[in-house]
């Protein structure tokens, strides 16, 4: 029988504002000329909810960096075709891609059983081959499936943040990546609650 088991999904938050809420209303009370002397907490909650309500450009003046390993290249793949963040891939130039995991989707494994499994193996084996009678790795690279796991380190401002959860949480997204917005989503609700209420984060 073939082994079932696939790498876990490792997140971590690397950095971030450390001071959000504050840069956030800042930076928007000096756009809207609010005078307001004093406010309290809750009014400063209350006009980050009202710029979230209108996706207004204040919230880019927070922002959070990720490292993210044990992802599938093309759930990978997925996440950098957000332009407005910014990204740091794993080379499979540089690295020697036998040492990588193997990221099977359920959906795949329940079906072609050892059919994949095999597909897997004839990927490594022709790689090593390539590699070891001289194509660079590079060019070898070339013959390695999407499947693979890589990592990523990436960072965006909250105004991206949310649009990336909004979409990768939506029913319609890959299983994959719909896992990695949910975890993205479970630890900045946990640190900044007021940043995605609206949301809701229970639906993968």
């Amino acid at each position: 029988m073939i082994d079932q088991r696939r790498i876990g999904m490792k997140l971590e938050l690397i950095d971030c504002s450390h001071n959000a809420l504050g840069n956030i209303v800042m930076a928007a009370r000096g756009c809207f000329g609010n005078k307001k002397k004093n406010p309290t907490y809750e009014d400063d909650i209350n006009l980050v909810r009202a710029l979230i309500k209108q996706d207004h450009s204040p919230l880019e003046f927070a922002w959070c960096m990720f490292k993210v390993s044990g992802i599938s290249r093309a759930c990978c793949d997925q996440l950098t075709r957000h332009r407005l963040a910014s990204f740091a891939v794993q080379s499979w130039r540089y690295t020697d891609m036998q040492q990588n995991e193997f990221i099977h989707p359920f959906s795949a494994l329940e079906t072609a059983g050892e059919s994949v499994k095999a597909m897997e193996d004839s990927q490594r084996k022709f790689y090593a081959l390539l590699v070891k009678n001289g194509v660079p790795k590079e060019d070898a690279r070339a013959y390695i499936g999407l499947g693979f796991a890589t990592e990523v380190c990436f960072a965006c401002n909250f105004r991206e943040l949310r649009h990336i959860i909004k979409l990768r949480l939506a029913r319609g997204a890959q299983k994959e990546i719909r896992k990695l917005a949910k975890e993205i989503y479970d630890i900045c609700s946990d640190r900044w609650p007021w940043l995605l209420s609206d949301l809701g984060g229970d639906n993968v």
